[in-house]
């Protein structure tokens, strides 16, 4: 027998190779270091491997310090990390820690990294806790660690008093001035604004280096008050820069930080009463929905409705969402009576919502109050959008308590309308439908001419009655029904949340009677009749003609007032209402109002003739006369007065 064949009886057979993944046993693989960042796994153990830190022997020490080489600095070795393991130590530093966040003294493992930030912050807490221990043993422990991590930071410290000293500090040394839990400053849109700092740190993003602060706000969601988060990006610069010309600093370094502070709190409080709903005068820039990214922005001049539960409903893109304050209790909700609701909800009981439910809202505190949004929510009556309003721009309602004298209406008439509105208010529970829930609006027809104050009727009401009035026409509603059904339904919901008063002006299209040959126009009756049943609030609808009403509409309608021409006298009244209204110096006669109440004209054409005479008068510096008057009539309508 040969070498070779001797050779292949010697060696042991290899044991076949099983299906991949079917072998039931483990296989160990091992990190073989050659250098920093450089290594391979192997199949072995290697013969020389360190002995594991975590040995009994190493455990019973109070500290255990990790090192590593120095690059190039003033120690050959510098701290990697500081490993907490005396039990008296890690009670002594609850106190100085307490509430820190990321740091958890009671946990078996209590680890400080450099910069140390922690220690940094909480500096005095410690120095404090040194020099008061009473604990022999104790204060032992607490020397050895001071020890340690005085000398890691009394450098630091001194750097930074330094620069607070002169206003300034370094992007490098940024971090030393936001210790966690400071209020910070900022301005938005013009606005002062204040956060709480829950962290911080460097960040590098695609558009440079930022030190990032991650904040927290109070805001609220239509429900409840709680907080929001946000992060604010302060861009690297190069040098030193004064702290108070940060994009956002520590509220402490404000020039001004007292009177700062006080005006925060006060806007803080003036928006904690502006939970729930609110009828609200409004002058200024809004936000509306973001357009590419950026913000929209309104200039709104007019009445509001602030209510951020509507927000949040007919605007689910941009809900507005708070979490809850740590150990708030959960809200509960108890019924209340419909009568009980009011647009200026209590601030301490709660606002009403939808379902009419009262939600207990927490109190804030004076620290919460600085910290609120510059914002509330709602709708701007007059523009028909939805959007956010700056507390500082809202201001209270001045209603003109003699609009409703001034209507040209017979007595009766007027008496008959104010009393249908009020009583809709305080008596709408007391009569329904045999269906729950129809019947119980007030519908009122306003029939008529143009321009003699079907509308100002509807204006005048709500006026009196210092509810809103919500203004649509047939053009706001769209053309395809479903459309129509889906914007009524939403204004009627409205309308009802607000108490306000709805007034449909020129109503025609949805009053004259059904036919066979019109069946688009017969599909935007039914709609209006079905959704109208359930509508419980006050509803006034305009129209200058109406051939033939649809029998399903007399019966729904409750009163209806025909409003003749003007009279001579009435005209006069007109007249007389809009001179007076205009504050402007004058010399007309009553002579001259006589003869101006004899021209066959309207509300309407006498109120854009007085305005426009008024801006004649105006740019000549005189006072208003009749000639102005005859001037602007022979040019506009040609009539000679």
């Amino acid at each position: 027998m040969g070498f070779l064949s001797k050779l292949k009886l010697w060696r042991k057979p290899k044991a076949p190779m099983e299906p991949e993944g079917m072998k039931c046993s483990i296989k160990n693989l091992y990190y073989v270091s050659q250098r920093p960042g450089h290594g391979y796994w192997a199949d072995k153990m290697p013969k020389q491997i360190p002995e594991p830190m975590d040995t009994p022997e190493n455990a019973q020490f109070a500290l255990v310090v990790k090192q590593r080489p120095g690059h190039g600095g003033k120690k050959k070795f510098e701290i990697d990390s500081i490993l907490i393991q005396s039990p008296l130590l890690k009670n002594a530093l609850d106190t100085v820690l307490k509430g820190f966040p990321g740091v958890t003294p009671g946990l078996s493992s209590l680890t400080f990294t450099p910069p140390f930030k922690p220690l940094f912050y909480r500096w005095d807490e410690l120095v404090k806790a040194v020099e008061e221990e009473e604990n022999p043993v104790t204060k032992k422990h607490l020397d050895l660690f001071f020890s340690i991590v005085e000398p890691e930071l009394k450098d630091t410290i001194k750097v930074r008093d330094e620069f607070v000293a002169h206003g300034v500090v370094t992007f490098q040394h940024i971090w030393t001035i936001f210790p966690a839990g400071t209020m910070i400053f900022t301005t938005q849109d013009d606005q002062e604004c204040a956060y709480k700092l829950n962290n911080s740190m460097e960040v590098q993003t695609t558009c440079g280096k930022f030190y990032q602060l991650e904040c927290e706000n109070v805001d609220w969601d239509g429900q409840k008050f709680g907080k929001n988060h946000r992060n604010l990006m302060i861009p690297y610069f190069p040098g030193t820069h004064p702290i108070s010309e940060l994009n956002a600093f520590p509220l402490e370094y404000h020039p001004e930080h007292k009177v700062v502070k006080e005006r925060l709190l006060d806007r803080g409080k003036r928006f904690e009463q502006l939970h729930g709903q609110h009828y609200k005068m409004y002058k200024g820039i809004a936000l509306g929905k973001p357009m590419w990214g950026r913000k929209t922005k309104y200039n709104i001049n007019g009445r509001i409705i602030i209510d951020t539960h509507s927000f949040n409903r007919f605007n689910p893109d941009m809900l507005v969402s708070v979490q809850d304050f740590e150990g708030a209790a959960a809200p509960t909700s108890t019924e209340i009576p419909d009568d009980s609701s009011s647009y200026d909800s209590d601030t301490t009981t709660g606002e009403i919502d939808g379902d009419h439910q009262r939600v207990p809202v927490t109190k804030l505190t004076d620290e919460q109050l600085i910290m609120t949004t510059t914002i509330v929510r709602g709708y701007a009556l007059k523009d028909k959008k939805w959007a956010s309003f700056y507390v500082n721009s809202i201001s209270e309602i001045q209603f003109s308590e003699t609009a409703f004298d001034s209507l040209v209406l017979p007595g009766a008439r007027k008496e008959l309308i104010l009393a249908f509105a009020e009583s809709q208010l305080k008596c709408k529970k007391t009569f329904d439908d045999v269906i729950q829930g129809k019947g119980k609006g007030i519908i009122m027809l306003l029939s008529g001419p143009p321009g003699v104050g079907k509308t100002l009727t509807a204006e005048s009401v709500a006026e009196t009655m210092h509810a809103p009035l919500y203004t649509m026409s047939a053009g706001d509603l769209g053309l395809a029904p479903e459309d129509i059904e889906t914007k009524l339904s939403e204004i009627l919901e409205m309308a009802t949340r607000w108490k306000a008063v709805l007034l449909l002006d020129e109503a025609d299209v949805f009053l004259e009677q059904r036919t066979l040959n019109d069946l688009e126009r017969n599909k935007l009756v039914s709609i209006f009749l079905r959704i109208l049943e359930y509508y419980e609030g006050i509803l006034f609808l305009t129209t200058n003609r109406v051939q033939t009403f649809d029998a399903a509409f007399q019966s729904r309608i409750h009163i209806t007032i025909n409003y003749p021409d003007l009279t001579s006298s009435s005209r006069r009244l007109v007249w007389s209402t809009f001179l007076a209204a205009s504050n402007s110096p004058q010399s007309l006669s009553d002579e001259e109002i006589d003869g101006l109440a004899e021209l066959p004209m309207n509300g309407r054409q006498i109120k854009n003739v007085v305005k426009t005479a008024l801006l004649l008068a105006a740019r000549k510096n005189v006072p208003l006369d009749r000639g102005h008057i005859e001037n602007v009539l022979t040019i506009t309508q040609g009539i000679e007065a």
